[in-house]
């Protein structure tokens, strides 16, 4: 994609699935350097809830923020058979599998709401051995985990615990709680993932207070040429934002160096597990802030990791 870069005025991208931390440096540079516009599909962004949930967390809702908790949860792969179309997405050279897709959309949405991650540690696994494929009845077995174990800190100093898997038998959903000095919020989707389908608020009004639904104030709605409950409305609405920042000169959307930062969160969770240590974020580009990890204990081996432009 690089090569195109030159003769565009602008570029729009999903997710990059199986793209190493070093490629998308290459295409994020490639783009800041031909001077085009650039935009990244993460479209739970775009899902009204969330950025009413970043609003109200920003505005002082929940007091300070003491403890997000994720638990994402798809029914992909219940059983032992799979459709031969998905069978790629369990070979983890082509990184279109638990961590890739749930777990990059599960965490930028988490970053979205309430800043950057700036250590972990994290365990990947493979929990269903292998599967047969529905048309062809070949046997796989998987190579990407199907399970994510995430325990971290963010930047603000609130610690996260994050559980995300495939293969859910009933039930499932992804739910991001963010819980408070003075309250707790929710968000809580349906069984394909945060970045796919409506998704609802809950939240307590006040310290102690029940939790409720939290009606979604309509500026958060910005796409009407499809049903707000439509598969393809998060989607639609990334779009809308992306042709209001073009005609206005706004920058609202995420772009390449959005894509980055997350694809050097996934490649360190997976150097984390891969060495059983914890790992630490160095400030990246467009990053919210500088990372303070000096000074900071924790159980266990440590490995300091600045993730700059260059591969590490």
């Amino acid at each position: 994609m690089s090569g195109s870069l030159e003769s565009l005025t602008g570029q729009h991208c999903p997710l990059g699935r199986g793209v190493p931390a070093q490629e998308a440096d290459v295409l994020a540079g490639a783009a800041r350097g031909a001077g085009v516009r650039h935009a990244i599909g993460l479209q739970a962004r775009y899902a009204p809830a969330l950025p009413y949930a970043r609003e109200l967390v920003a505005n002082g809702r929940l007091g300070r923020v003491t403890s997000p908790t994720v638990h994402a949860a798809r029914g992909k792969g219940v059983g032992t058979r799979i459709p031969d179309w998905a069978a790629y997405t369990l070979d983890r050279d082509n990184g279109a599998g638990t961590l890739e897709v749930a777990g990059g959309h599960t965490l930028d949405a988490l970053q979205y709401v309430r800043g950057d991650i700036r250590e972990l540690s994290a365990s990947l696994s493979v929990q269903r051995p292998v599967y047969t494929t529905v048309e062809s009845g070949a046997p796989v077995e998987p190579t990407s985990p199907d399970h994510l174990l995430l325990n971290a800190t963010l930047t603000s100093g609130a610690v996260v615990s994050a559980h995300i898997h495939d293969a859910k038998v009933r039930d499932a959903r992804t739910r991001l709680e963010i819980s408070g000095t003075e309250g707790d919020l929710a968000v809580v989707s349906g069984p394909a993932g945060i970045q796919i389908g409506t998704l609802r608020l809950r939240g307590t009004g006040a310290p102690g207070g029940t939790c409720q639904e939290l009606p979604v104030p309509d500026r958060h709605r910005r796409s009407a040429v499809i049903a707000v409950d439509a598969e393809g409305f998060n989607v639609a609405q990334a779009y809308a934002h992306l042709a209001h920042d073009l005609r206005t000169g706004s920058h609202t959307v995420p772009d390449f160096d959005a894509g980055l930062r997350l694809h050097r969160l996934l490649d360190t969770i997976r150097h984390s597990a891969d060495t059983g240590t914890r790992q630490f974020l160095g400030t990246s580009v467009g990053s919210t802030g500088p990372v303070d990890g000096a000074g900071r204990s924790g159980s266990g081996n440590q490995t300091r990791m600045t993730l700059g432009p260059k591969s590490w």
